[in-house]
């Protein structure tokens, strides 16, 4: 009897080592395990890099098989189209009572460790050879997979709640950190994106509720707009900015904060030298009561990343991976500032 492939776990274990990591589709909306299916679903996958890298892991996908006779032993194998997910090597595979199987299969050539943020297409043309016969065509299976640079920060888990990955956020942080092979250059490709995004900086805050006394991103509204499905211009603030950047390198595994700093002297008003807002063509001077951004670790001496504007009229730099106390701090005000309040790693929803 001809065998069928019938569906394809690449989340099928806790070990991101060893299995794809555990995604969402959105905040509302949970992935079923197997992502492909026969005729049927096709999810997204993905997978942290370093923890493929670490000793030279290669991951696994379980898959299921049927059709063959009892006790029958057929070998499978699959073929890619030469992306970082490899082929499925040569494994004989012994059917049960029922012409059923269901064995995990190792990623052949494989080089998901040597690569870097991104987002892959592959085809796996799968085929089965029972004994000494020919092989022949099981079909081919197509999957969309997210590399990236380790398992997520929080806010994010590896739970199977709300808070693991979303395929919508993946989707965004890895157009913007294309290629990036570190945690700074994922989270410079991330502030660039959304200064550059269309969305329009003003004071008010539009991403942040409070959700019976936690203080949450609603990461679906920029997520949304950013995919086309609203017309309205989007406004976001330095509040949204610093906890965008935050949240989209987080997912791709840096561990980074979002946080406010004010003027030193309490009460006084943050006064800027001219910037230019995200999506403004003017440079205005502003007072603010604060401002936030995204830091490496949250102290004046750390790195930092605002995607909400241009600073250093004369020569305009968008502030990425720029030391604060020596170089961005100085081209932002001429005010002695100080970090205000916790350091902040906002729930999504």
């Amino acid at each position: 009897m001809p065998v069928q492939l019938d569906s394809i776990s690449f989340y099928w274990g806790a070990n991101p080592q060893t299995s794809a990591l555990r995604i969402r589709r959105d905040f509302a909306t949970a992935i079923a395990v197997p992502e492909w299916t026969r005729g049927g679903g096709n999810e997204p996958s993905a997978y942290a890099i370093a923890q493929v890298l670490a000793g030279g892991n290669v991951p696994q996908i379980q898959v299921a098989l049927s059709g063959a006779e009892a006790g029958e032993i057929v070998t499978i194998a699959a073929a890619g189209n030469g992306t970082p997910l490899g082929d499925i090597a040569a494994q004989e595979v012994t059917f049960d009572e029922n012409g059923a199987a269901v064995v995990q299969m190792p990623l052949a050539n494989c080089t998901i460790g040597a690569q870097t943020v991104g987002i892959v297409n592959t085809t796996w043309t799968w085929t089965a050879t029972e004994g000494a016969g020919q092989p022949y065509p099981l079909g081919q299976s197509i999957h969309r997979s997210f590399l990236t640079l380790d398992t997520p920060s929080p806010p994010w888990t590896q739970n199977g709640g709300t808070q693991d990955p979303w395929v919508t956020a993946l989707e965004a942080a890895c157009a913007y950190a294309q290629g990036a092979g570190a945690a700074t250059a994922a989270a410079g490709g991330i502030t660039t994106g959304i200064n550059g995004s269309g969305a329009q900086y003003n004071p008010a805050p539009t991403l942040f509720i409070n959700n019976a006394g936690t203080v949450n991103v609603y990461l679906t509204t920029f997520l949304t707009w950013r995919a086309g499905g609203a017309a309205y211009p989007l406004t976001l603030n330095c509040f949204d900015c610093g906890a965008l950047v935050m949240l989209l390198s987080n997912l791709l595994g840096a561990t980074f904060w979002s946080g406010k700093f004010v003027n030193a002297i309490l009460g006084n008003a943050l006064v800027t030298l001219p910037i230019n807002g995200m999506g403004t063509a003017g440079w205005n001077i502003w007072n603010w009561r604060f401002h936030e951004v995204c830091w490496v670790q949250f102290a004046t001496n750390s790195q930092i990343f605002d995607a909400a504007c241009r600073v250093n009229q004369g020569a305009p730099v968008l502030p990425s991976n720029m030391q604060f106390d020596m170089n961005y701090r100085p081209q932002l005000t001429n005010v002695n500032v100080q970090t205000s309040g916790v350091a902040q790693r906002y729930p999504v929803q």
